[in-house]
């Protein structure tokens, strides 16, 4: 009989052991079933973080100084340029700048120096189909210039072509911004140009190493552009040239040295026409500039029509020394006052003493 009694026990202590290890296996089982998605959210969050850093990696490690290389080459052979860059690197978030750079002709006359030239697109802008670039040069002084763009690229992507016809529009700030090297080469280049005559260009080239014009550039250019139909173009042009000089190095022709008080390129756009501001012109001791009229904008640029003045005064020793230059062509012995009418396309610009 103690056998029997011991037997139904010893069946109950089976059965509770097997429930146990069943309800442990089960829960383990349940944890399981609850890391799994978690564990494949893990997997997915660590794969785009990679596919995000990625390009940022690739971004910073990729080899600007063999961009640099490449790019100093390509400007060298097809201008009459030479270039030099110090150093090349990410700009961020999407970009590149480069330091001490220097744009020299073959010449060797005159020379652009630039402190730093950083081009940054907008990440933002790429989403809603527009390439808007920032272009931000700064001299050797503490004056830069920001130049921005703004232009759609989604016909590019659908078999046509990027241009300037795809410029929507242009926003210029120059703060106190070092003109001299930029004027210095310009007048230079202009000089040693091959549209020129040989007979005529070594006749300005020897004439204008001797002038330099010396300034701060200062304001804002603004316009909504549409080149396809001008008419639609609006904005502003509010520019100043501060400490503006005219400097030249010939003891012979000292007077014709000008520090100008005023000198401003202000004008309004409405509906593609330019109309100049009354304020626009140069004002110095010995000169007095003054613009006026306007221009109408074409799809073509050399087919914009003209109707403006530019009216000239000399005085004081400029006058004495130079009015008979004027007067020769016709002005007024009395004040040394000259007009000049312009009009038509600019292609066939037809200029009218007055």
């Amino acid at each position: 009989m103690e056998a029997n009694t011991e037997t139904p026990e010893l069946s109950k202590k089976i059965i509770e052991v097997v429930d146990n290890l069943d309800s442990s296996i089960s829960k383990e089982s349940n944890i399981d079933k609850d890391e799994k998605p978690i564990k494949r959210f893990s997997w997915l969050l660590f794969f785009g973080i990679f596919l995000l850093c990625l390009p940022v990696f690739l971004y910073i490690l990729f080899p600007y100084d063999v961009m640099k290389d490449v790019l100093i080459t390509q400007i060298e052979k097809n201008t009459k340029f030479n270039v030099s860059i110090a150093e090349m690197g990410p700009a961020f978030p999407l970009g590149v700048i480069a330091s001490n750079v220097e744009l020299q002709p073959e010449n060797g006359l005159g020379s652009i120096k630039l402190k730093e030239l950083k081009i940054k697109i907008s990440v933002l802008s790429l989403f809603i189909g527009n390439l808007s670039p920032n272009i931000f040069i700064k001299d050797d002084g503490k004056g830069d210039l920001a130049l921005d763009l703004s232009m759609s690229y989604l016909g590019a992507l659908f078999g046509g072509s990027l241009s300037e016809k795809n410029i929507s529009d242009v926003h210029l700030d120059a703060n106190k911004f070092d003109i001299e090297r930029i004027a210095d080469f310009g007048l230079n280049t202009f000089g040693s140009s091959n549209a020129l005559s040989s007979s005529m260009k070594a006749l300005l080239s020897s004439e204008l190493e001797k002038i330099s014009l010396a300034g701060k550039l200062d304001g804002v250019v603004d316009v909504d552009l549409d080149i396809e139909n001008p008419k639609n173009t609006n904005g502003k042009v509010d520019l100043e040239l501060v400490d503006f000089e005219l400097n030249i190095n010939d003891e012979n022709m000292k007077s014709l040295e000008q520090d100008f008080s005023k000198a401003l390129i202000k004008a309004q756009i409405k509906s593609g026409k330019l109309q100049f501001d009354k304020n626009a012109g140069l004002l110095s001791k010995g000169l007095d500039i003054k613009f006026s009229g306007n221009m109408q904008f074409a799809k073509k640029a050399a087919n914009s029509n003209a109707n403006m003045m530019i009216n000239l005064k000399m005085m004081n020793k400029l006058q004495e020394e130079f009015g008979f230059m004027l007067n020769a062509a016709g002005g007024s012995e009395s004040d040394s006052k000259k007009t000049w009418k312009l009009s038509g396309p600019i292609s066939n610009l037809n200029v009218v003493t007055q």
